[in-house]
């Protein structure tokens, strides 16, 4: 199996996230301003892990996300995920959570109306510094095809 190499943008956001560790350890959110996130604006989810990692609560869900899949999960719960989604998506966060650490991985979904692929960046963040509490992810879209006319 070929390993997936950063698109530029997510190699860029997983620089400045090496940046922001400290002795080893996992940056903190609150490492992150607003700022440091503008080139990314749109495509990032902002996650906290709830349950020890059983479930995860979106705190942000991009706006550019948002449009894309006609879905918003901001102030939800993954598990609040439609089904056909929640094992590609929540196993990820699961993982990340529980290892600590970056994970690049592609995704490809088809239902009725869309078919659409993407490479997704998730980076652990921890208060402090070992046990994941935080979870960024960053969506590059790969592939966007409509099925049927838009809702």
């Amino acid at each position: 199996m070929t390993a997936l190499i950063p698109t530029p943008r997510a190699q860029k956001l997983l620089d400045l996230w090496q940046a922001k560790r400290r002795d080893g350890l996992l940056p903190a959110r609150r490492d992150f301003t607003f700022e440091d996130f503008r080139p990314w604006l749109g495509w990032l989810t902002l996650l906290e892990v709830r349950d020890g990692g059983s479930d995860f609560y979106f705190t942000l869900h991009g706006t550019a996300a948002v449009d894309r899949y006609r879905f918003d999960m901001t102030g939800r719960k993954a598990s609040e995920l439609p089904a056909h989604w929640s094992k590609a998506i929540i196993d990820g966060y699961r993982d990340v959570a529980r290892i600590g650490q970056p994970a690049l991985s592609r995704h490809r979904l088809k239902d009725a109306q869309f078919e659409y692929s993407w490479l997704r960046l998730l980076l652990p963040c921890a208060d402090d510094g070992r046990n994941v509490d935080r979870i960024i992810a960053l969506i590059e879209d790969i592939e966007y095809v409509t099925k049927s006319p838009a809702l």
